[in-house]
């Protein structure tokens, strides 16, 4: 119930983001953030036996924003792939120039019938059977995405799994 709270609270303060007087973007560093956020998630991985993997640059990525809002993007990105990967799975986190961030897992990926709805609020896959779990982690993850004027795409993973990508920029350029 808490976690449902607190991603409530998200939301409004996103939604209170677009508001006149919110805090200007300042400059993040999307390898800083990934890093980060693998090494906050580590201990879920290895009680679940499994791993988080982090392929980036050795140089910054940069990109204007709000680093701890993309730090909950990635975070419920992150989580959602080990929730889903089998034992043993590795949650791949790639960061790449110019500024996207990509989320593989090898777990089921997501039913063709449920992709429309994935980003919606309080929706839960069919195979998500976590307790505690309210359906918002992706709809935030999409609502911060806004918020940076990117974008959130999902894809099937080569080989089976899930791919999704954060793009806070164009990512055919």
């Amino acid at each position: 119930m808490g976690r449902i709270v607190t991603q409530l609270l998200s939301l409004a303060r996103l939604e209170a983001a677009d508001l006149p007087g919110a805090p200007a973007p300042r400059p993040v560093d999307l390898v800083g953030v990934a890093t980060e956020t693998a090494a906050a998630l580590t201990p879920l991985a290895i009680r679940a036996r499994k791993e988080i993997a982090l392929l980036a640059p050795d140089e910054p990525v940069t990109v204007q924003g709000d680093a701890d809002a993309i730090g909950e993007a990635l975070t419920n990105l992150v989580d959602n792939g080990l929730r889903h990967s089998p034992p043993g799975g590795v949650v791949e986190v790639e960061v790449t120039a110019p500024g996207i961030v990509r989320v593989a897992d090898r777990g089921p990926g997501v039913p063709p019938s449920e992709r429309e709805s994935i980003f919606a609020r309080f929706h839960q896959a069919s195979a998500d059977a976590r307790p505690g779990g309210g359906g918002l982690g992706l709809p935030i993850a999409a609502a911060i995405m806004r918020h940076h004027g990117g974008s959130i795409a999902y894809a099937d993973q080569e080989g089976g799994g899930a791919l999704f990508t954060l793009a806070f920029c164009d990512p055919s350029k």
